[in-house]
């Protein structure tokens, strides 16, 4: 079983889909703790996180383990 939450976007068919409005970069702040809420309550065996940079405060409001992280480009920054 899979949940799947997240900011923007459209419901998932058939899969429990927790969509918080859009809102800039500090909506990944304002719903840190409500998405760790919505997770705990799902009770996952793996959270999948997508993007490091603004997925990843959730993760780390979470303090879920195991997690999985995946970093696709647009997160990564070039010092």
């Amino acid at each position: 079983d899979i949940s799947v939450i997240s900011i923007g976007g459209e419901p998932i068919e058939g899969i429990p889909t927790t969509i918080y409005p859009r809102g800039g970069k500090a909506a990944y702040f304002r719903y840190a703790m409500r998405a760790a809420r919505d997770a705990s309550r799902f009770k996952p065996d793996l959270v999948h996180c997508h993007y490091a940079a603004g997925f990843g405060i959730w993760t780390m409001a979470l303090r879920f383990r195991p997690t999985l992280v995946s970093v696709w480009g647009s997160d990564v920054v070039n010092i």
